[in-house]
Parts: structure tokens; sequence; C-alpha cells
């Protein structure tokens, strides 16, 4: 009986160190994942595909001021200032008051 304890507390032994193995890997893979995140940022994938799926938003209601908001503030994020003022304006002139106000600081900002 006392030999099976200890080939218990062996096996649970291992166990432990095989799934903080396996915690670790994870941990490893999600950081490659984050760190693949961020350079598809900066290499504007991400960027371009959410600019394709709002245009295609934009077509459905040309006038949704929350859709005209995202396009503007990801044509700056971007560095596309052209565009962005474009939106900003749109969000400007359909957004509700908050929005007017948001979008006046950012195209005092675009413009200098």
């Amino acid at each position: 009986m006392l030999n099976s304890g200890i080939l218990i507390s062996k096996s649970f032994s291992k166990l432990i160190s095989i799934s903080l193995k396996f915690i670790e890997f994870i941990s490893f893979c999600e950081f490659k994942q984050l760190h693949q995140f961020y350079i598809d940022i900066e290499n504007s994938n991400i960027t371009d595909k959410a600019i394709e799926y709002l245009k295609m938003a934009e077509k459905l209601n040309e006038k949704d001021y929350i859709i005209l908001g995202n396009l503007a503030q990801t044509y700056k994020r971007k560095g596309d200032k052209e565009n962005a003022i474009k939106y900003f304006e749109l969000y400007k002139k359909y957004g509700d008051n908050q929005a007017k106000e948001d979008a006046t600081k950012e195209l005092i900002e675009l413009k200098k």
C-alpha cells in the first residue's frame, strides 16, 4: 500500500510538472500571437481590413455617424490625413453634439 502512495505521489508530481510546461507553452504561444498582432497593426494589415469592412458598412448607411467616426479614427491611425479629415467632417455633419465636439477637436489637430 505504501508503494502505491509513492507511485501516485510521483505521478502527481510528474503531472504537475507537465501541466506547468504546458501552461508555459500556451503563454508563449499567446505572446507570439500578441506580438504578431502588433506587427500586423504596424504593417497596416489590420487597419486596411478594418477600413474595408467599415466602407462596406458605410454603403449600407452613409449617414451613420458611428461608422463615419470609426473610419475617421482608422484613417488617422493609418496616417492618411486626407481621408481622416474627410471622415471627421462627415462625422461632425451627421453626428450628435458629442460627435460634433470631438470631430472639431480632431479637425483642428489634423489641419495644423
